[in-house]
């Protein structure tokens, strides 16, 4: 007998514990994070890192002879939450058209290019600084090539 009381309370104590966790009642709790609203999902979706790939770019090396190479590599930019990636969406031709001419200048430097080899290490330093210099330092983790493909012409 007093086993059968004992499992009608818990299951009587169970139903309403179970009723304070809905989505209605948990934030009396202090349990947001187990209301599964709208609110909670987007706050935790705003603390998430993303990684924003661009358009592969491609971009010709030219020599005293003229055309030797083409390059195309595809850019990834990280960022810290939700909002700074819409920034970056909102900015990306104005980071396109950076990358571009930022491109263009290390070539004809030699200093991404040299005896034939695309240096990677030069490449991705001068995207991180134009990125940052139009998004904000705040607004940049980390730029990244996800691609790097060098061809002969």
């Amino acid at each position: 007998m007093r086993l059968r009381t004992f499992a009608i309370a818990a299951l009587l104590l169970g139903g309403a514990l179970g009723a304070c966790m809905s989505a209605q009642h948990a934030h009396w709790l202090g349990l947001k994070a187990y209301a599964g609203g709208k609110e909670a999902r987007q706050a935790e979706e705003a603390k998430q890192h993303r990684f924003l790939k661009f358009k592969t770019l491609s971009l010709p090396i030219l020599d005293d002879t003229g055309l030797s190479q083409a390059v195309s590599f595809s850019v990834v930019i990280e960022v810290p939450d939700g909002r700074r990636a819409q920034l970056v969406r909102a900015n990306e031709p104005r980071l396109t058209d950076a990358y571009i001419h930022d491109m263009y200048g290390v070539w004809r430097k030699d200093a991404a290019y040299r005896d034939g080899v695309v240096h990677v290490d030069v490449i991705k330093d001068r995207l991180s600084r134009s990125s940052r210099r139009i998004l904000g330092d705040e607004n940049v983790n980390d730029v990244s090539l996800e691609v790097v493909d060098q061809r002969a012409m």
